[in-house]
Order: structure tokens, then C-alpha cells, then sequence
């Protein structure tokens, strides 16, 4: 039986290939055969063709068409083999695809472990087919798929940038920074000539207490942002389902007036500046351009160190808090402590002088004589 008489012809072709030349499709010279050995690559014998050897594939695409003719075996180790024409021996496939068209004729066996088969009506096999390794005592490993190739991604190196284009980066940010704190400033500016406009008294309120107690308000303002938010937070945590939108009502609150207080203090700036220019300005104007210089003051201290600029922010913002909250968020004037009454230590008037009483006019002695006559 001439089942795996093809392994010593493998054996000799392994010999045979390691003094031999990698080449697409090129024999190498065998002393006594003709065999045609291909490494990654596609062998096609065509049509009317004839193979006068063995023909070895190593991955690579075997076509063998329609009236080819191999006179020899087909070894395939990987890749894909396709079959319409004749071999006159073995064809052996390991881990290779491999497809029988209707014209595919095999004179010896078909030996395909670990590999797939296709086969067509009319296609024949004379000897075994053999898919498995074991048969008869031999035992053949079973070759592993090819893995797919993974996809790398080829990230091309960063061109480093030149002198003036990281300058040219920096200048844009800090353009565009600068214009965002301007508009910022305009907006919060704006915000100052409606507010005063339609609630000029409560602002004239506020400001009023700011400039009459700025201590008592800056420390109220202070102990106001220090504790209402750890108040909120506690208040979330403990209770969240019932107190949340108490909560954040509250932190809303909190901002509102912050915000209401900064413009305050904005329209004092206002006033401030109206004196200081001897101009005759409206409310609504000096509330606005106000704060548009407080604003830009504060943001002014903090690009030169933020520290400076946090303490400025802070400052401000808790004598206007402090201010709203004092007066009722501008509601009730703030008349400030009760004046204490002073009172003078007065002499008492000293108690009028006794009256001399008139001394008794003395009374005459009569002598015994008058008395004699009388």
C-alpha cells in the first residue's frame, strides 16, 4: 500500500531545500526529479500544461486548471490548493483549504490534516482520503491555522514645532483669555444696569450698608460663604430625597445674593467715581460702569498672582453678601446700632439759703413807778 510512500520525498525535499535559494515559483535542482517548490507566493500549472514532478507549496496559492497534468505529488504546507486537473499521485494539504472542482482527478490519496475540503460534483479520488492524523500508527501533528496579521497603526513622529509657531500659540490663548474676561466683564456689567434700573432703591439699600458697617458685613459675608455650603452639603447627604431641592434652592439663593452684593458694591464704585470725576450720571450708568471697573480690577490683581486675586475676589464678595444679607436682600434700610443717649453728671442745685427771721424787738421794762401811778 502506497499510502504515505510521499514522506521520504518529503524528507529528501527538506534536505534539498535548505542549500537552496528562496525564489517565487523557482525549482531548485534536485538530482533525479523536476519538482517545483513555491514560498508564499502563486504556482499555476494552465490549461494543457504537464508537471514532470512534485510540486511543494509553503503558503502559497496552487491552482491546477482544467487538462493540467502533475506527474508527481502536490504538497501544500498552509496556504490554498485548487484542483481541476489531473495528479498523478498524492496530494497533501496540511493546514491548507482545499478545493476539488468537477474536472479534479487524483490518482493516489488525499492526506488534508487540519485542513478544510471542498469538493464538487465530479471530482475523484482513487486512493484514501485521509483527514485526521493516526492512520495506520503515523502520527501527524496537527498544524495551526495562520493567525490574522494584527493592524498596527503607524503614528507618525511629532514634527516639532518651530520658535514662532509655540509663541504664536501662546500669544492666541492669552488673546483669547483676555477677550473672554473682558466679556465676561461686560455681561456682569450689563446685568448691574438692569438690575438697578428695575430695583433701584433695594441697590441703594445694599450699598448704603456696605458703606456704613463694611466690617460688620464683610465678616457676616465671610461666615456666610464659609458655613452655608457645609450646612448645604450635610443637609444633602442626611436627608437627600427629602431636603435635595431645599438644598439647592438654598445654594441658589446663596449665589443670587453674591451676585447681587458684587453689584452693590459695584454702584458705590459708581457713585465713588462720579465724584471723583465730577460728573452727573443716572443710577442705572453708575451702577454699570461700577462694576465694569471693580470687575476688572479684581480680575487685574489675580493675572499678576491668583492668590492675590482670590483674596480680592473673596474680600468683595462677602462685604456684598454680608450687605444683602443685613438689609433683607435690599428690602429694609439698615439703621445701624441704637444710638446710645449721653448723659451729663449735672451739680444739683444747692438749697436755697434759710431767711434771717427778724430778731424780737425787746420789750420795754417798766419801772415800779409808772406802776404806782398807773
Amino acid at each position: 500500500m502506497r499510502t504515505f510512500r510521499f514522506f521520504p520525498l518529503i524528507i529528501l525535499l527538506t534536505f534539498a531545500l535548505g542549500f537552496a535559494q528562496p525564489a517565487y515559483a523557482a525549482p531548485p535542482s534536485v538530482p533525479g526529479l523536476n519538482d517545483e517548490v513555491c514560498f508564499g507566493g502563486t504556482q499555476t500549472v494552465r490549461e494543457g500544461s504537464e508537471v514532470n514532478g512534485s510540486l511543494v507549496s509553503f503558503g502559497c496559492v496552487v491552482v491546477v486548471e482544467d487538462g493540467a497534468v502533475v506527474n508527481g505529488d502536490v504538497v501544500a504546507f498552509g496556504g490554498s490548493v485548487d484542483i481541476n486537473g489531473e495528479i498523478t499521485s498524492d496530494l497533501v494539504a496540511m493546514g491548507a483549504a482545499v478545493t476539488l472542482d468537477e474536472n479534479a482527478l487524483i490518482l493516489g490519496d488525499l492526506v488534508a490534516p487540519g485542513s478544510s475540503i471542498f469538493r464538487q460534483g465530479g471530482s475523484e479520488v482513487e486512493g484514501q482520503t485521509i483527514t485526521e492524523s493516526g492512520t495506520d500508527g503515523i502520527n501527524i501533528p496537527d498544524i495551526p491555522a495562520i493567525p490574522d496579521i494584527p493592524d498596527i497603526t503607524i503614528v507618525p513622529p511629532a514634527q516639532p514645532q518651530s520658535f514662532f509657531e509655540r509663541n504664536a500659540n501662546i500669544a492666541v490663548q492669552q488673546i483669547t483669555n483676555v477677550l473672554l474676561r473682558l466679556f465676561q466683564t461686560f455681561a456682569f456689567s450689563a446685568l448691574a444696569v438692569l438690575l438697578v434700573i428695575f430695583i433701584p432703591r433695594h441697590t441703594e439699600r445694599v450699598a448704603d450698608a456696605i458703606v456704613a458697617q463694611p466690617i460688620i458685613t464683610g465678616g457676616i459675608g465671610f461666615l456666610t460663604v464659609i458655613i452655608a455650603p457645609i450646612i448645604l452639603v450635610v443637609l444633602t447627604i442626611l436627608t437627600f430625597l427629602i431636603l435635595s431641592i431645599p438644598a439647592a434652592f438654598g445654594a441658589l439663593l446663596l449665589v443670587i445674593g453674591g451676585t447681587f452684593g458684587w453689584i452693590a458694591m459695584g454702584f458705590e464704585v459708581g457713585q465713588r467715581l462720579e465724584d471723583a470725576m465730577n460728573q452727573n450720571w443716572s443710577p442705572p450708568i453708575q451702577a454699570g460702569v461700577g462694576t465694569f471697573f471693580l470687575t476688572l480690577g479684581v480680575a487685574a490683581i489675580g493675572i499678576f498672582w491668583w492668590p492675590f486675586g482670590a483674596v480680592a475676589f473673596i474680600f468683595v464678595s462677602s462685604i456684598g453678601l454680608g450687605a444683602v444679607i443685613m438689609t433683607r436682600l435690599g428690602t429694609r434700610e439698615y439703621l445701624g446700632p441704637a444710638p446710645v443717649a449721653v448723659t451729663e453728671d449735672v451739680d444739683p442745685e444747692p438749697d436755697p439759703e434759710p431767711e434771717a427771721k427778724p430778731k424780737p424787738k425787746p420789750k420795754r421794762r417798766t419801772t415800779r413807778k409808772k406802776a404806782e401811778k398807773k
